[in-house]
Formats: structure tokens, C-alpha cells, sequence
């Protein structure tokens, strides 16, 4: 599969899943200290909208900021900030478990999301996956990903103004994810 080149302004679908299919979030602690330095790494060049962790994957939804955005002091390839999080999350997680070698599965899967439609339908996939893999039978009952965090209208990192935009309203949000619980996208892992 050929890579979309990551570009400032563009959205996109970020996620992968561990080696071998492997758990990659084994504890509270893992989870914390992901979402940590995706909070550290990922927020100069990127505007966050959501993200679940999973047992043994991950989503992102973001969107990288415009160059004239940016608040760092070199900036660099928005990749490389990606690239910087699961390298520094692989090296504490071999560090902490006694492991070596890859923790993902070869490099992250991207996909630009071109249309509000397939924003929608993306954000929703997202908040329903722990769904979608029978963890919870609610989407608010998971919490390791963003919509505990839209519910409360309170994040560290989230950029929540876009998708309530996009939806018309939480309420909204919260509707179609209740609805389209069942709902699922074919992703090539």
C-alpha cells in the first residue's frame, strides 16, 4: 500500500497495531504514559480530535497544523513527531517489560480524510472500536479513548471546537454513535 505523504492543513487517520498482533497497552500505566507523550509529541504539530487505545492497537484522527502554526523551535517533518512517540512509548514499554525489538507493526497507517463525511464516519469508528472488539457495549464506558473526554467537555490535549462543528453539536455526536454501534470500516492492518 502506497504511504500519503503527511501534509500541513490535512487530516488524517492515523493507527497501527502491535507486532505479531501483539498487546501493546498491557496496564493502566501504559495507556497514561501513551497518551502522555502523544500529548508531548504530537500537540506542536498537530490538532488532536480523537483517539482510542486498544489492547493490542491504536487510532489517532488529527490534523496537521500549518507551518505558520507551529510553536516549536526547529520545526520538523510532522512525521517525525509521530515517529518520535512510538519510538520513545517502544523504548520505555522494551525498558519497563524486559523486551527487545519492535513493539508496532512495520510503519503507521495513515489516511487523509478529505470529506466532512469520512471525518464523521472516521470519528465515530473511532469512539465505537472498543464496541466494535466487545470491551464495552457503550462507548462512554471505555476509558481509554476521547469521548469520555467530549462527554465532560474537559482535555488536555483534544481539540474539540471541528468535530462539534462538524457534527452540529455533541449532541448530535452522541446520537450517531449510539446509532452506528455496529457499524464497521474494512482498515487494512
Amino acid at each position: 500500500m502506497k504511504k500519503d505523504i503527511i501534509e500541513p492543513g490535512a487530516v488524517y487517520h492515523i493507527y497501527n497495531r502491535g507486532n505479531n498482533k501483539e498487546n501493546i497497552f498491557k496496564a493502566e500505566e501504559n495507556y497514561r504514559y501513551f497518551l502522555n507523550r502523544a500529548s508531548f509529541f504530537l500537540t506542536p504539530y498537530y490538532d488532536i480530535y480523537a483517539y482510542c487505545l486498544m489492547p493490542n492497537h491504536f487510532h489517532f484522527l488529527l490534523r496537521v497544523k500549518e507551518t505558520s502554526e507551529l510553536k516549536v523551535p526547529e520545526p520538523r517533518l510532522p512525521a517525525q513527531a509521530l515517529s518520535n512517540l512510538f519510538n520513545s512509548y517502544t523504548k520505555s514499554y522494551n525498558k519497563y517489560y524486559t523486551r527487545t525489538g519492535s513493539l508496532f507493526q512495520e510503519h503507521f497507517h495513515r489516511e487523509r480524510v478529505a470529506t466532512e463525511e469520512y471525518f464523521r464516519n472516521i470519528f465515530i469508528y473511532i469512539q465505537n472500536n472498543p464496541v466494535h472488539h466487545g470491551f464495552v457495549t457503550d462507548a462512554k464506558d471505555y476509558l481509554w479513548s476521547s469521548w469520555n473526554e467530549y462527554l465532560k467537555k474537559d482535555s488536555n490535549f483534544l481539540k474539540m471546537e471541528y468535530p462539534i462543528q462538524i457534527f452540529d453539536g455533541i449532541e448530535t455526536a452522541e446520537y450517531l454513535i449510539n446509532a452506528q454501534k455496529n457499524t464497521i470500516l474494512d482498515l487494512e492492518f
